[in-house]
């Protein structure tokens, strides 16, 4: 989103820049993805419908997300803050716009489920389950992320 508001942290030279960001829908590369994070947290995930597009809080870490296209950015995205537990998720997402890379960095394998459930909309499912399985990084492949950076698609 074009807004993001500078906030000082006591003891830390650099503000934080904290605003909205969006996930939009890119159709078979967003669903493929929703499938494969299912499949590495050991979920189980049916009708995949994904919305056009999911809102989340950002806050900029060591960088001004508005620089975005000029440098690297590491964010932490909060999904529903303001919402019920059973969707409330974190993530870390390094963008480099220049290089065409994303990393997608869990913050807590606890918010699998919930992330899961925001990506997809959807209420609590009872499908979504937390499991033991440990993926703490996951990267996307360079072309899906290099296709994702460039011009917005259009689903058919």
């Amino acid at each position: 989103m074009p807004s993001w508001n500078p906030q000082a942290v006591e003891g830390i030279d650099d503000a934080f820049y904290w605003g909205e960001a969006f996930f939009r829908n890119t159709c078979s590369e967003s669903e493929n993805f929703i499938k494969s994070l299912a499949t590495l947290y050991g979920a189980t995930v049916n009708d995949v419908s994904v919305p056009e597009k999911v809102y989340a809080q950002v806050v900029g870490l060591a960088c001004n997300p508005e620089k975005i296209d000029e440098l690297p950015c590491k964010m932490k995205f909060f999904f529903n803050p303001d919402g019920e537990e059973d969707l409330y998720s974190e993530v870390f997402i390094n963008i480099d716009t220049v290089a065409k890379e994303l990393e997608f960095n869990e913050k807590d394998n606890d918010y699998r489920a919930p992330l899961l459930r925001s990506l997809l909309q959807q209420r609590l499912n009872k499908r979504l389950h937390r499991t033991n399985f440990r993926c703490h990084f996951f990267a996307w492949q360079k072309a899906a992320i290099k296709n994702l950076l460039s011009e917005p698609g259009v689903c058919p």
